[in-house]
């Protein structure tokens, strides 16, 4: 199944790739013709803009959002590790609209404050990937790395320590 519905098809389109129009063998001429193209280098080079823009913001955003959830005593930390699960019962084309609508040039934001954010360009779509990747609590890998990073630290008159845990020694701080 794989080889018919996958793979067959995949070889077929490599091959005619190496056809030019009147269907006559011309080799990797036509991939020389497309990569020759000036416009098709600044696009290339747009897309790895974008790319390493969202990677840095998402994974910063993640590592900081997990730090606080893992390593902080915030308030409403139960609530606030769910919320990221929530894009997950939207499709992602309802995220998309709902970006329009709220950052858009005729946006519930813009309209609110009158400041236009400009999503129709490389921002946007930065933005809009951030927002997508953001990982959700289930599925980020910092949440668990930061969890068991540091031993506690110690009460009573070694306060301020950390503990070295002993696997037969009771809890160092008192009941």
């Amino acid at each position: 199944m794989l080889y018919l519905f996958i793979l067959l098809p995949m070889a077929r389109m490599i091959w005619r790739s190496l056809l030019d129009g009147a269907g006559q063998c011309v080799g990797l001429a036509n991939y020389a013709r497309y990569f020759g193209t000036p416009a098709i280098a600044v696009s290339i080079t747009n897309s790895l803009f974008v790319v390493a823009v969202s990677m840095v913001l998402t994974v910063g955003l993640a590592f900081g959002y997990a730090y606080a959830l893992t390593r902080t005593r915030m308030p409403a930390k139960g609530s606030s590790a769910w919320w990221p699960c929530c894009r997950i019962f939207a499709p992602s084309l309802v995220q998309a609209f709902a970006f329009v609508y709220v950052f858009g040039n005729n946006g519930i934001f813009t309209r609110a404050t009158g400041w236009n954010v400009g999503i129709y360009g490389p921002k946007g779509i930065v933005f809009a990937e951030v927002f997508y990747c953001f990982p959700t609590r289930c599925s980020h890998p910092h949440r668990g790395a930061l969890r068991h990073r540091r031993p506690p630290l110690r009460c009573g008159p070694h306060a301020g320590r950390l503990a070295r845990p002993r696997p037969s020694s009771p809890s160092p701080c008192p009941a």
